[in-house]
């Protein structure tokens, strides 16, 4: 395909499209949920130019989604099984959590890693739940880090050892909680970055160790932190890529590189206000842990959350959260992408938080935290999942009870991660921030018998490889 202009719309095929909506005879309603695909220019990096829009009609499952499996079965019309997960278990936690990540810090058991940033006596700590085998939850010991942690990644270094590495906005700095084995945490150093840094991730960008990168909201920059070996840090560096950077990731988006995906707002105005709709910037690698050329893509509102996954296309795609909806970039090889589809969130509730991973069917899964639908308005936390059903597609979305009702669109799941906390199933952990509550839903894995909810004009193995096939028809992306 060439360049955006004349002729630019022959990339994308669409079939014919449905205005149905479905109902469950028994146990909960489908209710209506839009999916827009926004039709554009493939062939200039960064550059999407709105050709066209397309709404359809998909449900949603509410009501006992907890008793079916996780998987796609029948041999005519494909019927969709969800996982089931425990009730919630509710643990109580400091009420300024900023950031979770579960990882074995070395006592062979999974741990939960929580970053506080309140400040005070009790707070601006690293917090660690030990693991106690079997998914249960042993003790916890809190080590003190001065400046509001906020950001956490886990990592080893090049020590031999997992380390936690916390961002500082406050001071301008990162830390890393360097580990000595047996889940102990020993000497803490701290390294100066940017302004205010937010995002975190470590990685190794090409240069043969695990390389630090954050992004600096108030320098408008991203650092680099470069790994020489030993749990050493050698030189660093900054990149500016435009206003407020906050999320981060790296992955080789095909480019045969890691490249640094990050999030940023659109224009801002008075007040720091958004007035236009936020983007992805891309800072592609060369090689060497070199950073090359910067593009960015427009994604919808400012993103709370990023994740970068192959959603069953064959490609890294681009998953974020833009308010009401999951924003999908999809891939379509060398490091380019298509235009945004959205997927949006029944009854106007928030997206606070999203995950992607594979929640026990075989398929990357889109998680997501979500918070009231309104200011003021009174809801109970729930946990939303898009299940994937392979080829970049997905099944209705299923809502799970995940905590206390809230009475704040912001104070829905956040922070979230999904991790399997040693009882052999992926767990759903997240923290209502207002309660001062850390929330488990367990996974149980699938049912045996299951007849499955239908995927309305979706056959098995329906759409040609590569595709997004939707519920009636299929936008195909050819070269």
């Amino acid at each position: 395909m060439g360049k955006c202009g004349e002729g630019a719309e022959r990339g994308l095929r669409f079939g014919a499209m449905g205005r149905d909506t479905y109902r469950r005879r028994r146990g909960g309603v489908y209710r209506g949920l839009s999916l827009v695909v926004l039709a554009g220019c493939l062939g200039g990096m960064g550059t999407p130019a709105a050709l066209g829009r397309v709404v359809h009609r998909i449900p949603s499952v509410v009501g006992r989604p907890a008793r079916a499996g996780g998987r796609v079965v029948g041999g005519g019309d494909a019927r969709f099984c969800p996982l089931r997960f425990s009730k919630p278990r509710i643990y109580h936690v400091a009420g300024g959590v900023a950031n979770i990540a579960v990882a074995d810090l070395g006592n062979g058991d999974s741990d939960i890693v929580l970053t506080d940033f309140t400040g005070g006596s009790a707070g601006d700590a690293v917090q660690v739940f030990y693991g106690a085998g079997n998914g249960r939850i042993g003790w916890m010991r809190s080590y003190r880090v001065r400046g509001g942690p906020y950001a956490l990644a886990i990592a080893d270094l090049g020590n031999g050892h997992p380390d936690i590495v916390v961002t500082q906005p406050s001071k301008n700095t990162v830390s890393v909680l360097y580990g000595v084995g047996g889940g102990r945490i020993g000497k803490i150093r701290s390294y100066r970055v940017g302004r205010y840094p937010q995002g975190l991730t470590v990685a190794d960008l090409g240069n043969g160790h695990p390389d630090i990168v954050v992004a600096n909201s108030g320098g408008h920059t991203v650092s680099v932190l470069y790994g020489v070996g030993g749990g050493r840090i050698g030189p660093i560096r900054s990149y500016r890529v435009g206003n407020l950077p906050f999320y981060l990731a790296v992955a080789d988006l095909g480019n045969g590189h890691p490249d640094i995906v990050v999030t940023r707002p659109g224009k801002v105005g008075k007040g720091g206000f958004e007035v236009e709709g936020g983007v992805v910037s891309v800072l592609y690698g060369v090689g060497a842990g070199r950073i090359g050329p910067i593009r960015s893509y427009r994604v919808g509102k400012a993103p709370p959350s990023l994740a970068v996954a192959d959603l069953g296309n064959g490609h890294p795609d681009i998953v974020t959260a833009v308010a009401h909806a999951v924003s999908v970039l999809y891939g379509v090889g060398g490091g380019h992408f298509a235009p945004p589809v959205f997927y949006p969130v029944p009854g106007g509730r928030w997206l606070i938080s999203m995950k992607v991973a594979d929640l026990g069917n075989g398929h990357p899964d889109i998680v997501m935290g979500l918070g009231s639908p309104k200011v003021y308005q009174k809801a109970r936390v729930a946990v939303g999942v898009l299940y994937g059903i392979g080829g970049g597609r997905f099944a209705p979305l299923v809502l799970y009870p995940a905590g206390k009702e809230e009475r704040w669109n912001e104070e829905g799941m956040y922070p979230m991660v999904v991790a399997d906390l040693g009882n052999g199933h992926p767990d759903i952990i997240g923290v209502q921030r207002f309660q001062g509550t850390m929330n488990v839903l367990y996974g149980e894995g699938e049912e045996r018998r299951c007849t499955g909810h239908p995927l309305p004009g979706v056959r098995k193995g329906s759409g040609p490889a590569g595709s997004i096939t939707m519920w009636s028809g299929s936008a195909a992306v050819r070269p």
